[in-house]
């Protein structure tokens, strides 16, 4: 009997496993990097497209003059649920360094958006995973892996879940260095097990 329902068993286990993921996507909030503007004339488009008010506009183009601040990004839940201490970096692959916001924000309601500037200092993949480990120690550790070793450039979003569940989400990313127009790909989500 044990031997004949052992692939029963393995397929139940394989069903659950599948569900468990599902559901665990199904509770995380659905923040997303809208768009990425890296120069005051991308910054246009930015504030029209993420239909701000007027007063965040004039920060917004106060905040893309300095010359520390190298790009504004807007983020957004689209989803049903909140997202708690959201913070955001952008890795440029061609440079090989990170940037981090300096902002993290308390929480971004459904359907809420917020935009988020970057700022120098420039951090090298070690001084981010450093940082990655001192903020959330072993919760991030499934972060790591894809700083120490990522493919391309892309944005990042870490934000936690009504339940305190840590997730990172990266949004992969080029700029056409004629026209400086940035071009996002699908994001993916990532959590612990």
């Amino acid at each position: 009997y044990t031997w004949e329902t052992r692939a029963l068993r393995i397929q139940n286990a394989k069903q659950l496993e599948l569900m468990r993921r599902q559901l665990r996507t199904a509770l995380a909030p659905a923040v997303v990097f809208g768009k990425l503007s890296t120069d005051a004339k991308s910054l246009e488009n930015l504030s029209e497209a993420a239909n701000i008010g007027e007063d965040v506009r004039e920060y917004l183009h106060k905040e893309i003059q300095k010359p520390e601040c190298k790009s504004i990004a807007y983020i957004r839940n689209y989803g049903d649920k909140p997202a708690f201490h959201v913070s955001a970096l952008v890795y440029d692959q061609e440079k090989n360094h990170f940037i981090q916001s300096m902002q993290a924000c308390e929480c971004i309601p459904p359907d809420g958006d917020l935009p988020f500037c970057f700022y120098e200092p420039y951090l090298s993949k070690e001084q981010m995973v450093s940082r990655i480990k001192k903020t959330f120690g072993n919760k991030g550790d499934f972060i790591i892996p894809i700083l120490e070793s990522p493919t391309s450039s892309f944005a990042g979003l870490f934000f936690h879940d009504a339940e305190g569940m840590l997730y990172f989400q990266i949004r992969p990313f080029t700029i056409n260095s004629e026209t400086g127009k940035v071009s996002q790909k699908m994001s993916r989500l990532y959590y612990a097990d």
